[in-house]
């Protein structure tokens, strides 16, 4: 499906949502992504849909991923990841990056030291680490929780 196809069907359903929701507060998203490989990238490809699904409809969003969910900033990784019924998750990514989607992941479990346990994606080193990806902290999840609706996968 485009964007352009997606953002139409998008706006056919908007007349349902209520006014106090149109405000700008509401035009942003921030989705916080700490699922892994554990699920084979089914909440992953939920939060990239979700993420896509947004910005079809003119919001800000923003993409952070934590713990376990880092390993959706290796491009090699997402490659493999098919969800049934959905686009493959690099495509997702890419086109969520594409159309002005803000990808981040937490400084703490990129760090060499793998403070959240994750030790072995090391990704900061990484040669298929997304270019697109920043690396920002706790600081981030706190500003962006308090301004606007949030998701967690």
């Amino acid at each position: 499906m485009s964007i352009h196809s997606l953002k139409q069907e998008q706006r056919n359903s908007m007349s349902s949502i209520p006014q106090e929701m149109k405000s700008d507060e509401a035009k942003k998203l921030f989705i916080i992504l700490s699922t892994g490989m554990q699920d084979a990238g089914k909440k992953a490809t939920l939060a990239f849909s979700a993420a896509c699904s947004a910005l079809a409809l003119d919001k800000s969003v923003s993409v952070f991923l934590i713990g376990d969910g880092v390993v959706w900033a290796d491009q090699n990784i997402t490659k493999e990841i098919i969800t049934p019924g959905f686009p493959p998750l690099d495509s997702l990514i890419d086109n969520y990056i594409e159309f002005g989607g803000h990808l981040a992941m937490c400084s703490a479990c990129a760090s060499d030291e793998g403070a959240c346990g994750i030790e072995e994606y090391r990704l900061l080193k990484s040669p298929s680490l997304r270019a697109e990806v920043q690396v920002q902290g706790f600081a981030t999840i706190m500003e962006n929780v308090f301004s606007g609706s949030n998701l967690s996968f």
